[in-house]
């Protein structure tokens, strides 16, 4: 035993009853049918019904074993072996109703000259069917020696990839007659392989046509041990049957006649209660069957509250049309009957989902649209009739519009609710920035319309493009789809925008909707509460625009479904800054209210008040607050609104009334002044003074917070204004010559006025006396008097005008003079005339040392009062004169200092 010793490592199968047929694989399981000297399973000998095939592989049936046993291999090369496997033998119970047996096939199995010992179906073939001695070590054998692999190769190239040695071996089915004469007689000669050819035909003729004499004697020598076997069994039989006779009689068959007949009966008797038992089972598990194969449609109704329930309606649709498709047409009634108990569920399933649709699109605030798209789905799913996706869009459209008009009907007649704002959502009003104001209730309804329109519109439109983009699982065709694309965009899109806006024009433009009898009219009255709000409200418009450009509401780009909400945007822009620069000037006008007289002197124009200041502060802001809230705020165009002539025309009238808006609070100022009740209670100026002051005011207006102005103008980008401040100017310089005119007539009233009084003084004494003048007249000391009390008046208020003022009111005293001379100058006497000349030439001396103009305009009036005195050539005292002047010099030396004055900017030297 020189080999390796065998090894099992695999069975196929691992277990079995007796009988069964077992492949047995491993490692060195021999080299043939004969190396096989035992093939135990279990421990149990199964040699007999072994087949050796290759050195890996044997096929062999088990013998009647039970439990786990090694399978073990013995060969003469390798001796005993190992297993790494084992197998498991059973014995199979075999019950009355069951039908059970082994067949083994003994067609390949003989018994041999030993006993018990039956041979494998390899050695039913001899190992020299020529008849030729073939052991190796026998002096007849034709052999020499094994041809090599390598000479099969070469003489046989088309061989399989089998082994030389299976094509030698006769039992193989790669047998070649050509090798196997190479390989055991490749030294026999020619005619010992004839001699055993004949020979071996001889053989298998006998065997074809045995010979009848000698036919029984071979069986007999062949199967000597078997027939003594048999007759064996056959003496013991009729011991046997003569023992039977002997105690049961000389008929054997009666009492198993009998058991047989009883053991019939019993058999009948047990298999029909055996076969009745299986009916009534096959009819059970039938009725279980049916139940277990449609228990989906027994447990449907149940299901489907319960999936209603839980909102698993998916589930429940599905469920359904399963059903549907398998038991809408049946005719089985427990089918149709439980079917219809599903259709009733079914149908009150449709109903709600019909409820939960209509409230989805009813519902303005919090619309899933997402949700209303699963609902219809639903519906279509459930094959709803009619079509629910464009019955939702109606009704998100019929909602919306009823709700417009419901906000409507609800603001027109109300009454404004507190509503709190932001600063930059008004003006500058102080008091109200940052606290609750009242709302008014145009500006609500815009508010609550835009975001209405916010909130259901774009589910609207949503909704409208899904459905014709065939998203919503419609039964609609692509023409049909097509076909009310038109409608949708006319009925559903451009509708609701257009109701929008006349809506809003309706509310907050009512001029624009003259030729719009299907809009409902509001009582409309500007009032400054309104015009603060107004920049909110373009911005809730704007909004709204801006939201609904980002639907993409139109897919051909020369249409513009939001033109009409732009053009509204834009009036409402320009209607905004109207109403704000209308009501700036409403403010401008009353800020003579606000005048507390609190007088501050300016290099330029002397005394002045706040007021100017608070004129430039009010235009700046409401500059300011118009570009910030109405020309910085753009619609979704983005379109400047001073790009229209029209527009820029209105913005320029609008800046020159409020400019000049500040003229009329100038002249209430003077006419009406009021104390502001914020500021601290003062005396209030006289007219005269008041006069002074609003002509400073008026200078400094025009000459430095106009030119400031239209700084401002230009640098918060309103159009060219030259031409509106030169207007403006004019304005105020209008203004300030009346009210120039307004004072100097006053002041001349009063000199005047004194004059004529005081000449007629002593009347008698101008026309009766002769006596020699010894001073000046009292009345031109009394003018100069009243001259030097106005000059100071105007100097302390306003320096920059005394030399105007004085000029003016100095000729009118002067005229007055000459009007009164030349109405006495044919009736006094001469000493009269003399003191005539002497009051002249002192109103002379007074205005000597004057501004030249003055000094000229003084002359000229006096020597036309000389002219008239002096008509005929009389004779004058000059050194008379000329005393009496030194001496009126030398006395009223300090009044006549008060008109040498010279101007040093506003100093004036005295």
């Amino acid at each position: 035993m020189s080999g390796q010793s065998p090894k099992t490592t695999g069975l196929s199968p691992k277990e079995g009853p007796p009988g069964t047929k077992v492949t047995i694989r491993g490692e060195n399981l021999g080299k043939s049918q004969e190396d096989l000297i035992s093939v135990s399973i279990c421990g149990v000998e199964c040699l007999m019904y072994s087949e050796w095939l290759t050195s890996q592989k044997i096929i062999s049936r088990s013998s009647r074993c039970k439990g786990l046993g090694d399978v073990i291999v013995t060969t003469r090369s390798g001796g005993r072996g190992s297993s790494t496997v084992q197998f498991k033998g059973y014995e199979e119970i075999v019950g009355p109703t069951k039908e059970s047996a082994v067949w083994v096939n003994e067609d390949d199995y003989y018994q041999s000259s030993a006993r018990h010992r039956p041979t494998s179906p390899a050695m039913m073939y001899s190992t020299d069917p020529l008849g030729l001695c073939v052991d190796d070590d026998s002096p007849t054998s034709g052999r020499s020696g094994k041809i090599s692999d390598s000479l099969f190769r070469e003489l046989f190239p088309d061989a399989l990839e089998a082994t030389p040695q299976s094509y030698a071996n006769i039992a193989s089915d790669h047998f070649l007659p050509d090798w196997y004469l190479l390989q055991h007689h490749n030294n026999t000669s020619f005619n010992d392989l004839k001699r055993g050819l004949d020979s071996l035909r001889a053989k298998c003729e006998a065997q074809l046509t045995p010979n009848a004499s000698s036919a029984p004697v071979t069986f007999l020598k062949t199967n000597v041990l078997p027939v003594i076997e048999c007759l064996d069994a056959l003496k013991a039989l009729h011991l046997a049957l003569k023992k039977d006779k002997q105690e049961v009689g000389p008929d054997l068959n009666a009492k198993v006649d009998d058991l047989i007949r009883k053991s019939t009966e019993e058999a009948h008797a047990i298999f029909d209660a055996v076969l009745s038992r299986k009916d009534k089972a096959d009819s059970t598990r039938n009725a279980l069957n049916v139940l277990q194969r449609y228990r989906f449609l027994f447990n449907l109704p149940s299901n489907i509250d319960k999936s209603i329930l839980k909102g698993d309606y998916d589930i429940v649709i599905n469920d359904f049309s399963r059903a549907k498709s398998l038991f809408s047409n049946t005719s089985v009634n427990v089918f149709a009957k439980v079917y219809s108990e599903v259709v009733q569920r079914v149908e009150k399933f449709r109903a709600m989902l019909n409820e939960k649709l209509r409230l989805s699109c009813c519902q303005n605030d919090g619309r899933n649209v997402d949700e209303v798209k699963r609902l219809i789905r639903y519906l279509n799913s459930l094959d709803q009739s009619g079509d629910p996706a464009w019955d939702s869009i109606n009704t998100i459209k019929q909602t919306l519009l009823s709700s417009v008009e419901k906000c409507r009907d609800k603001h027109k007649n109300s009454k404004p609710k507190p509503v709190a704002i932001e600063a930059e959502d008004m003006s500058d009003n102080e008091e109200s920035v940052g606290y609750p104001v009242e709302a008014p209730k145009q500006i609500q309804f815009v508010e609550e319309l835009t975001n209405l329109f916010n909130q259901s519109f774009p589910d609207l439109f949503r909704l409208g493009t899904a459905y014709l983009n065939g998203d919503l699982y419609t039964k609609e065709t692509f023409e049909q789809l097509r076909a009310k694309d038109d409608v949708f965009h006319k009925e559903m899109v451009e509708k609701p925008i257009q109701t929008l806006c006349d809506e809003m024009r309706a509310a907050i433009l009512p001029n624009s909707i003259k030729n719009m009898p299907h809009v409902q009219q509001w009582s409309y009255e500007i009032d400054e509460q309104l015009v603060l709000w107004l920049p909110y409200c373009l911005r809730c418009v704007i909004n709204c625009c801006s939201n609904l450009s980002k639907l993409e509401l139109s897919s051909n780009p020369n249409q513009n479904v939001l033109k009409p909400l732009i053009q509204l945007i834009f009036d409402l822009r320009v209607h905004s800054m109207q109403c704000l620069f209308n009501q700036s000037a409403s403010e401008i006008k009353n800020l003579h209210t606000k005048e507390m007289w609190d007088i501050q002197l300016d290099d330029t124009v002397g005394a002045r008040t706040q007021l100017p200041l608070l004129y430039e502060c009010k235009v700046v802001e409401i500059l300011q607050l118009v570009r910030e809230t109405v020309l910085q705020v753009r619609g979704t165009d983005d379109t400047d609104i001073f790009s229209q002539i029209n527009v820029q025309g209105s913005v320029k009238q609008l800046a020159q009334t409020l400019l000049q808006s500040f003229i009329c609070a100038l002249e209430k100022t003077v006419s009406t002044p009021h104390n502001s009740p914020s500021s601290t209670p003062k005396a209030l100026p006289r007219l005269e003074d008041r006069t002074l002051i609003v002509l400073c005011n008026c200078g400094f207006t025009y000459n430095q917070v106009i030119p400031r102005l239209h700084e401002s103008f230009e640098k918060f980008g309103y159009p060219d204004m030259n031409l509106v401040m030169k207007i403006t100017q004019n304005k105020f310089k209008d203004l300030e010559n009346r009210l120039f005119d307004q004072y100097i007539e006053g002041k001349c009233d009063v000199v005047i006025g004194g004059i004529e009084p005081a000449m007629y003084l002593f009347e008698t004494e101008w026309f009766t006396t002769n006596a020699t003048p010894s001073d000046v007249s009292y009345y031109v000391k009394e003018m100069l008097m009243n001259l030097i009390e106005i000059q100071a008046e105007v100097y302390q208020i306003a320096p920059a005008l005394v030399e105007k003022v004085m000029y003016f009111i100095v000729e009118s005293a002067l005229e007055e003079v000459e009007r009164l001379y030349d109405s006495i100058a044919a009736k006094i006497t001469d000493t009269a005339r003399v003191q005539s000349v002497i009051d002249i030439g002192a109103l002379r001396l007074a205005f000597a040392h004057s501004r030249q103009e003055l000094t000229v305009l003084s002359n000229k009036k006096l020597n036309e009062c000389l002219n008239c005195l002096l008509v005929h050539n009389y004779d004058i005292n000059d050194d008379l004169v000329d005393k009496i002047l030194n001496t009126f010099e030398q006395s009223m030396h300090l009044q006549l200092s008060c008109f040498r004055y010279e101007f040093e900017g506003l100093l004036l030297t005295v």
